[in-house]
């Protein structure tokens, strides 16, 4: 179901800070957090994705661009990174940690 157009980014913003919200959770704290489903998978990836446009899109408007610097100091632009590859990456520490967890219940 998409916006309005009159309050678009209003919900969308809300969205998003929910999204962020349960992201820096499953960073945080990957031992209390369950491995999303296989939509959300495949979802997160897409809004990495049209959230690092939107940044690309805005640096633009003010002549600048954004990049990362990777653990080994090289530098990549936004739209080069693998948001899937690290949202992958967060779902396996979270099972790792559960896992752990687990390990030392027994």
């Amino acid at each position: 179901m998409s916006n309005m157009s009159y309050c678009r980014f209003e919900n969308t913003g809300r969205d998003l800070a929910d999204c962020e919200e349960a992201l820096s959770e499953m960073i945080d704290n990957p031992q209390e957090c369950e491995p999303v489903n296989r939509y959300e998978m495949e979802a997160a990836p897409r809004l990495f994705d049209s959230a690092a446009n939107i940044l690309s899109m805005l640096a633009d408007v003010l002549g600048a661009s954004i990049t990362l610097t990777d653990a080994d100091g090289r530098e990549m632009e936004l739209d080069r990174f693998d948001w899937e590859e690290a949202f992958k990456k967060v779902q396996d520490d979270i099972r790792e940690a559960r896992e752990g967890d687990e390990e030392l219940e027994d």
